[in-house]
Parts: C-alpha cells; structure tokens; sequence
C-alpha cells in the first residue's frame, strides 16, 4: 500500500519515488545488490506503527 500511496501524492517524475539510502553494498555476493532504505520502505513503516498503535490502544 506504501507504493500506491506514492503514486497518489506524486507524480511519476517525481524526486521521492527515486530517492534511496544505501546502507551496504552487497555486490560480491551479485552485481547490483544493495540493502537499501527508501520512500516506501519509510512509509511502509509508518503504515505498520500506525496500525500497531491502533490494535493495541483499542
């Protein structure tokens, strides 16, 4: 859902939808691979500790 929140606030184009952090690089294991955080992964989360806080707080 974090993904087509994503595409509903922004345009394809936009700067958010490309933006990432790369925290290790995982190439000699495969080329191209990387463990990395970006605007879904931060929205996924947010998603989940929102729900998190609603099932234990009701």
């Amino acid at each position: 859902s974090a993904g087509y929140i994503l595409s509903a606030l922004f345009a394809p184009d936009a700067v958010i939808n490309s933006w990432q952090i790369t925290l290790v690089d995982l190439s000699y294991l495969k080329d191209g691979l990387s463990l990395r955080i970006n605007a879904t992964f931060i929205i996924g989360s947010a998603l989940m500790l929102v729900v998190f806080a609603i099932q234990n707080g009701g």
